[in-house]
């Protein structure tokens, strides 16, 4: 199956560009719009995968309990945080009728949700004298406040099974 870290589609752009410096406009035009950097990152990446357990040991062995998968969870999931991927296609395995058994289900077989995020910053040198100069700087991280889920409830049984409960800061 899929490595836990194992991401299908990852882009990070980063740009840095040099406003005019307005050197023919008056002292003042210069010294507060003319010579300022912007500088940003941009950011996406699909989800990491997961595996849906079965929290009853109905293998009877130490080994990660899964359940039978009958369709690809992936596939026509509604992906929203009440619920990520179609649990629908888990069916769970008891241990008074497939005591010994092992779950279909491969390793890792549902996408958790993916990530974008853009980060930019604002610049400017003054010069105060040949050798000293005083930079103003202005950054903001995530400016468009895009969420990045943590994985959904991968615990076939539970309350919240298929949802997304948490997010990160």
């Amino acid at each position: 199956g899929d490595a836990l870290f194992d991401v299908r589609h990852r882009i990070v752009l980063s740009f840095g560009y040099e406003l005019p410096r307005l050197d023919n406009r008056n002292a003042a035009t210069r010294l507060t719009l003319g010579g300022w950097q912007v500088n940003g990152i941009v950011q996406g990446q699909t989800g990491f995968p997961l595996t849906v357990i079965e929290p009853n040991n109905v293998s009877l062995t130490s080994l990660t309990n899964r359940p039978n998968m009958t369709c690809d969870p992936n596939d026509g999931a509604p992906h929203t945080v009440q619920q990520w991927f179609n649990t629908s296609c888990f069916q769970r395995l008891t241990v008074a009728a497939n005591a010994g058994q092992i779950g279909n289900e491969p390793r890792n077989a549902v996408r958790g949700p993916g990530f974008s995020r853009t980060d930019l910053s604002f610049f400017k040198n003054f010069v105060i004298a040949r050798a000293q100069q005083f930079q103003l700087r202005v950054e903001a991280f995530n400016i468009f406040n895009q969420e990045r889920f943590l994985q959904p409830n991968g615990t076939i049984g539970a309350p919240t099974f298929g949802q997304i409960t948490a997010a990160d800061d």
